[in-house]
């Protein structure tokens, strides 16, 4: 079920100290890794697990559930005051607009998916994430992206730039720029993900798929979001585009492919923000390009 908000947030001054979005990003970056622990004792056991049909989202496992639960928990002790909003958590006790609006309006709201990537996941594959963010009124500050199999960090604050963290045998830091030199559209190589399961209608977006197919060097599916974007904006794939994903796939990684310097929206090319029913991000050259191609469709 994806929920269609208004595409414009209102603007309100952030209470948070450098201070403490420093001690919150950290303490997400912990909590991401400890949940990436997790899913990797989970994922020695795939055959065994549990998994269950999520109504218009595909499956979720025992992994999913144990994961975001131990995520919750740790921030409810920490941070009492704020909100949060998952994937598990809103499906089971908030299926309603108006639940879904107020939580988007909370000065302090933790969005937490604690496995993007499910069915990668429990078909042995490594592509899949956890995603955290900290969002103020509907905006991202904080956006942390682990991918457990192979170490790898993605992060951003807000007006505070992106970094990376490399794989596990290196873990090399390095701030995140994305190139912004121009490129052919017959050059670039994009990454995107549709799913049935959605219940939504995919024609038009297979239509877009193949004009970009058709157009430039390929169309990558992986099936994790959250990481698909970070790739953008550590400048391995040249854009992004999907349509009906939900804050959690998206609020993170979002901030962290704008504060590297991409330009994101959505098909309407409004500013990005996690509420968003669709969304593009691509190295600012390219970014024209590709809303025209969608804007054709």
């Amino acid at each position: 079920m994806n929920l269609i908000v208004r595409s414009q947030m209102k603007t309100k001054t952030n209470k948070f100290s450098k201070k403490q979005l420093y001690e919150m990003q950290n303490f997400a970056i912990e909590l991401s890794q400890d949940a990436g622990k997790t899913l990797l004792q989970f994922q020695k056991k795939i055959h065994s697990l549990k998994v269950d049909n999520k109504q218009a989202q595909g499956v979720v496992s025992k992994a999913d559930i144990a994961t975001e639960k131990k995520i919750f928990d740790r921030i409810k002790k920490k941070y009492p005051s704020h909100h949060i909003l998952g994937e598990e958590n809103f499906y089971q006790l908030h299926q309603t607009s108006a639940a879904y609006e107020q939580l988007k309006n909370q000065e302090a709201l933790w969005v937490v998916d604690p496995l993007d990537g499910t069915h990668n996941f429990l078909n042995g594959s490594d592509y899949y994430c956890i995603s955290i963010a900290l969002v103020h009124f509907g905006v991202p500050l904080i956006g942390v992206i682990h991918r457990p199999a192979t170490g790898e960090l993605f992060y951003a604050i807000s007006s505070y730039g992106a970094f990376y963290v490399g794989p596990s045998h290196h873990h090399k830091k390095r701030k995140l720029f994305i190139d912004k030199n121009f490129k052919n559209i017959q050059d670039t190589i994009w990454v995107t993900g549709f799913a049935s399961e959605k219940g939504v209608p995919v024609h038009s977006e297979f239509k877009l798929f193949k004009k970009l197919v058709c157009t430039s060097r390929g169309v990558r599916r992986f099936g994790s979001a959250a990481l698909d974007i970070c790739y953008v904006a550590s400048g391995l794939w040249d854009g992004f585009f999907e349509k009906n994903l939900s804050p959690w796939d998206v609020a993170a990684a979002g901030l962290i492919l704008k504060e590297a310097g991409g330009r994101i929206t959505n098909y309407s090319g409004e500013n990005f923000h996690p509420f968003q029913s669709s969304i593009v991000g691509a190295r600012p050259p390219l970014y024209k390009k590709i809303i025209e191609i969608i804007n054709q469709n």
